[in-house]
């Protein structure tokens, strides 16, 4: 056990202990779970450059931090947590906390693990905020993590209330894979910290640190160039692609890197249980019909599946930070590309792959018309619709040199993403070991227009 992590340990430890040294004590109601109020064994990367950040909940008092499942966001906290100059005071939120009397007794079992409170039982959010102003006068750190748990409910507005009341002293850090249901837009005003899914992304040199120090297995810049790219940071995918290539050989390694999101099993499983399990039917039908889009807005969308009302799940899905990112002012959106490449692959396997491919001509057209040329080509590519392709960069050529080049991967992985998974299924070799003719004078056609 290295240095800060032997001191994490010690510290956490100390707290916890002093946590179940006072339990015996808290005043009768609601009963409380202790696990809900230990602080989480702190592992993997110790990011300096978040820690940094959050060390303006000092002087902001609220902190919210959101982002999608597998981000980072309890790790980050724990680690603030562990290495903070103040008493700390833990919940982990839960389905069952929603009334105020069950969230108010955790809250104030918590803050009697960190501090000499009074035993009166807390009743309202003005009652804590009374206790809070006469305990914590050396200062108090009160996290409060998986707050989506709490959305909407009875608990939420009293968290509301407790944070319009809330000490000098006291900082508030929250962790939701939602944006909460408080006025956030008022807590702007008075200086609200917030952290989001882009702040938690892992940079590339923070990839290579934790490679390298974390799991004592680095990779070569090449590697972290493409596992930084495919993965986009996200703190889940990079774990699964180290317990999916741990000791393995590099080019066992460098097979998972190009599979990873597709078909990585520990990556698809991790999404089904985690981001896509609770959805209703017709969301998850709407996720996979439309992932043939890279960017999306209600029109598109609306025209590809022939309905209305397409703005409107955009807009919930990105409230609900499913991986779906709002990009610009125009209403257009994306969905994180692990995820994407999850959901085209799940279509593949339900629809078919001339379904698909017909969905993702029809898309290339739609996104053309749209005049966004890059995605169209990138849709054009994956479809296999090489002639359209090339009629594109004949038209567009300049300006699709010149902007990103997503397309280029799609170009040169064969009649559409999903025929990979399909070519496996009948043991038969993927596209890009055995390109069709159509595909090879596509790719010829592609390449005489960038000249």
């Amino acid at each position: 056990m290295r240095g800060p992590e032997r001191r994490w340990s010690a510290a956490r430890s100390v707290r916890n202990d002093r946590r179940a040294g006072r339990a015996g004590a808290a005043p009768p109601g609601p009963r409380v779970v202790p696990a809900k109020l230990r602080i989480p064994r702190c592992g993997g990367l110790v990011r300096e450059r978040l820690l940094g950040l959050l060390e303006d909940v000092w002087s902001s008092r609220i902190c919210l931090v959101v982002a999608p499942a597998g981000c980072g966001k309890t790790t980050l906290l724990c680690h603030f947590a562990v290495a903070s100059p103040v008493p700390v005071a833990w919940y982990r939120a839960d389905a069952g906390d929603g009334e105020p009397e069950v969230f108010l007794a955790h809250l104030q079992a918590s803050v009697r693990g960190a501090l000499d409170s009074p035993a009166d039982r807390w009743r309202s959010a003005a009652d804590a905020a009374s206790a809070l102003e006469r305990s914590a006068a050396q200062g108090l750190l009160l996290v409060v993590d998986d707050l989506q748990a709490l959305h909407g409910t009875g608990a939420e507005a009293e968290l509301e209330r407790l944070l319009h009341y809330l000490p000098d002293r006291v900082g508030v850090i929250a962790g939701s894979r939602v944006q909460p249901g408080i006025n956030v837009s008022r807590l702007r005003v008075s200086g609200l910290l917030e952290l989001g899914q882009d702040a938690l992304r892992f940079r590339t040199w923070e990839v290579e640190s934790l490679f390298r120090d974390v799991y004592l297995e680095p990779l070569r810049p090449e590697e972290l160039a493409e596992l930084a790219r495919r993965t986009e940071g996200w703190a889940a995918g990079l774990r699964l692609f180290h317990l999916a290539t741990r000791g393995k050989p590099h080019d066992q390694r460098r097979r998972t890197l190009r599979a990873l999101g597709s078909q990585s099993r520990l990556v698809r499983e991790y999404l089904a249980r985690n981001v896509l399990e609770d959805l209703d039917l017709q969301t998850r039908d709407f996720l996979l019909r439309t992932s043939v889009l890279g960017r999306l807005n209600g029109r598109v969308c609306d025209r590809l599946l022939q309905t209305r009302g397409s703005d409107a799940v955009l807009a919930e899905l990105h409230r609900q930070q499913l991986f779906t990112d709002l990009v610009d002012d125009r209403g257009w959106y994306r969905y994180h590309a692990v995820l994407r490449s999850h959901l085209e692959t799940a279509a593949v396997e339900e629809m078919g792959e001339p379904a698909v491919r017909e969905q993702r001509r029809l898309a290339a057209a739609l996104l053309e018309e749209e005049e966004e040329f890059g995605d169209a080509l990138e849709a054009y590519c994956s479809a296999g619709a090489w002639e359209e392709a090339a009629r594109l960069l004949g038209d567009r050529g300049e300006e699709l040199v010149a902007g990103p080049r997503r397309w280029l991967d799609a170009a040169a992985g064969g009649d559409g993403r999903g025929e990979s998974v399909g070519a496996a299924r009948r043991g038969a070799p993927p596209p890009r070991h055995r390109p069709p003719a159509q595909r090879r004078r596509g790719l010829s056609s592609c390449r005489d227009r960038l000249r």
